[in-house]
């Protein structure tokens, strides 16, 4: 794995100006007798990839308005001087290039000292000159900000377009048709926060709702990727709060549920966190305490995980810590949802947490 990068970055007055280079050379080997799906039981890949990028950008204050206005264009050419697959070689010794160009334009407003209104959009340009695979893509986002002397109020508003990513381009191995031309996936999101400060606590409540459309998933036989036709929806709700002591003593508790609908095979899928969080600094002494419970739909059980650590600071340079993870062996496993390719049916998942119980004794110096 190499590689270059150089970049030349100018600002002048109002505008500032960016020209880069990014060169990668990628090479892997991959040997898997028991893989099924794909019917890849070998690769042999030597990547190059050369990447150009410039970008012009004009920043201006006015009335009450701050606004930004830019265009970039990227050009990124990839080739393969390997490519064998199960010990065929496979001739793709040519660059071919994708070519994306964007405008965009952001404006804050400032309606009044408490009160902000953000928004922005941009307009993006994907070509790949070895595909049918074009796309038009436009995002907006739009935000209101609005704060008194104990309330922030925030409500934003944010639409996203998403192109197929180069490497599924023409994808004999991933995509279920390589010369179809695929719907780019769209995703809207609205989010509410609202946060209250009084003297030293803090409450804070975080409302979302995100839509996907056309998400590119492998629901089909056989199992690889096609636009998903069903809309994606996810409910969350979140409330934190923070007392701090002071700087260096902090108490942190936060709860959140998150719906998710419409994905394959799950229907409708609840998840639910809780976590509280003390830090404690004492003369020479700074202890930390976490829990965080999780469950979920899909596992129904419930996991704790519990970590603690103390450090002790001897000198300026010189400082023991003692820290455990996982320690009551509760903790969340991250569930692999396995499906039959040729039935696409659920299989038993498998489970795997995402920190190992471990304690760590390190002794730090500092010269």
């Amino acid at each position: 794995y190499n590689t270059l990068h150089f970049g030349y970055n100018l600002k002048k007055d109002k505008f500032s100006y960016l020209l880069t280079y990014d060169g990668v050379t990628l090479k892997y080997n991959f040997l898997d007798d028991t893989n099924l799906t794909n019917k890849i039981n070998s690769l042999i890949v030597k990547s190059i990839s050369d990447t150009y990028t410039a970008g012009i950008k004009y920043n201006n204050k006015f009335n009450k308005n701050d606004i930004v206005l830019g265009i970039n264009y990227r050009s990124k050419g990839f080739k393969y001087p390997t490519f064998i697959r199960n010990g065929i070689f496979e001739a793709r010794n040519y660059f071919r290039y994708q070519k994306i160009a964007t405008f965009y334009a952001e404006n804050q407003y400032h309606i009044k000292n408490s009160s902000i209104l953000t928004t922005g959009i941009s307009f993006t340009k994907v070509k790949n000159t070895h595909s049918i695979q074009q796309d038009d893509l436009f995002m907006y986002r739009l935000g209101y900000t609005h704060t008194t002397n104990n309330w922030v109020f925030k409500t934003i508003h944010s639409h996203f377009e998403i192109s197929l990513e180069p490497y599924l381009i023409n994808n004999k191995i991933f995509l279920i048709n390589p010369n179809k031309k695929y719907n780019k996936t769209k995703q809207n999101f609205f989010i509410e926060d609202i946060i209250y400060k009084k003297n030293d606590d803090k409450f804070e409540l975080i409302a979302s709702y995100a839509t996907t459309k056309n998400q590119m998933l492998t629901y089909k036989i056989p199992a690889k990727l096609d636009n998903y036709p069903n809309t994606i929806t996810v409910k969350d709700i979140a409330f934190k709060y923070t007392k701090i002591y002071n700087d260096f003593n902090i108490l942190y508790i936060m709860f959140r549920n998150s719906q998710i609908s419409n994905f394959p095979n799950l229907d409708t899928v609840n998840q639910y966190t809780g976590e509280i969080k003390n830090i404690i600094s004492y003369k020479k002494f700074d202890i930390f305490n976490e829990l965080v419970y999780s469950k979920d739909d899909v596992s129904k059980k419930n996991f704790y995980d519990y970590s603690a650590g103390v450090k002790y600071i001897y000198t300026k340079n010189l400082s023991i810590s003692l820290k455990g993870t996982n320690l009551l062996n509760k903790g969340k496993k991250e569930q692999f949802i396995r499906i039959d390719p040729n039935t696409l049916k659920l299989q038993s998942p498998i489970e795997a947490a995402n920190f190992d119980r471990k304690i760590i004794l390190r002794v730090e110096y500092l010269f």
